[in-house]
């Protein structure tokens, strides 16, 4: 069967699906699965994404907006991971 995304990259011109961790790449192998998530690191990184945001400028006009900016940003990846989600 065709899924729902084929037949988005199908009608944008695009023959293969590409999800975002092809197109970002890294320096070493990616991992497919954490094997160790405990509170504290979970925390860690949460408190980590909250001082990025917390270190931006807070204005926001017709021309700039850097939290909307970072926002938005990571509301499309974790977008793009259930959307990409594939057999598994």
């Amino acid at each position: 069967t065709t899924s729902s995304s084929d037949t988005i990259m199908k009608k944008i011109g695009r023959q293969s699906f590409n999800s975002p961790q092809w197109m970002m790449t890294c320096p070493s192998p990616p991992v497919m699965t954490t094997l160790c998530m405990t509170n504290d690191l979970y925390d860690d990184a949460a408190q980590s994404v909250k001082n990025l945001f917390n270190g931006l400028s807070q204005t926001c006009n017709v021309n700039t907006c850097d939290v909307a900016d970072l926002g938005g940003c990571i509301l499309r990846m974790a977008g793009h991971d259930f959307m990409d989600f594939r057999n598994g």
